[in-house]
């Protein structure tokens, strides 16, 4: 049985690499595949991709915090969820609760990358083969066996970081080295103050706000092609970058530096 491993981003991609490996060892008629890993030199990655969700019959999406909104992520989930009943469409939570997820994904029986959540999919995997499923016995002995490895293999992933939380900590960055230079304007010794630095510092933040919002127009787009509505965290999220790009080039109107 042929197994759809979904994922966007590093560490979704090392989970599903570790699950790849891992679930071919404990249900050993099932054959998971994912991108990046079985498309061989010189093959059409697009094409290659529909053909195996047009065949799948079972799909994992590999969730994490820097994926919960990834257009690619939502657009295999869509496909995998026309190819497979709602019952073999598993997404597999790390470094995130159950209750964070919105739809598509929130309408799948989701579990958590622990000993309790990996064994449901390892059962429910062997449950969709049908006749063919190996007995329940042979299931929980394999699994009771290989479960360390996987386990130490997922304590090994780096954590993962939300877009949300990356540009947070780069704007904080900016903002620091603009309070030092703001601060250096009630110093009587300095001659001048080093305009240009904050403008660019500024320009910069722009930029990256620009960049976020052209991420998030991607997202909204992707809700609005599967004719669903976007979910009120994306709403706001959009109005806040919004705001934050009206501010950014009010100050550099002020100050000189277009935008």
């Amino acid at each position: 049985m042929d197994i759809f491993i979904s994922w966007s981003g590093s560490a979704s991609q090392s989970l599903a690499q570790a699950l790849r490996g891992w679930l071919r060892a404990v249900v050993q008629l099932a054959t998971p595949w994912m991108s990046e890993v079985d498309i061989h030199a010189g093959q059409r990655w697009g094409h290659e991709v529909a053909n195996r969700l047009e065949g799948t019959k079972f799909g994992i999406v590999c969730v994490t915090p820097e994926n919960l909104a990834s257009p690619w992520l939502m657009f295999e989930a869509g496909a995998l969820a026309r190819s497979v009943s709602s019952a073999r469409l598993v997404p597999v939570l790390l470094g995130i609760r159950k209750a964070n997820l919105t739809l598509p994904l929130a309408q799948f029986q989701a579990v958590e990358t622990d000993v309790k959540g990996i064994k449901s999919l390892v059962v429910a995997i062997n449950e969709a083969l049908g006749d063919r499923q190996l007995p329940a016995e042979t299931i929980a002995i394999t699994f009771e066996a290989l479960w360390p490895q996987l386990e130490h293999d997922i304590k090994a992933i780096p954590p993962a970081v939300s877009e949300h939380e990356r540009a947070v900590r780069s704007e904080r960055d900016l903002l620091e080295e603009l309070v030092v230079l703001v601060r250096q304007l009630g110093r009587p010794k300095l001659d001048r103050v080093d305009l240009p630095v904050i403008i660019n510092a500024l320009r910069e933040l722009h930029e990256q706000t620009e960049s976020h919002r052209r991420h998030l127009d991607d997202v909204e787009k992707s809700f609005e092609a599967r004719g669903q509505p976007s979910p009120e965290s994306l709403d706001l999220n959009i109005e806040n970058t919004d705001e934050k790009l009206r501010t950014l080039r009010r100050a550099l109107s002020v100050l000189g530096g277009g935008t």
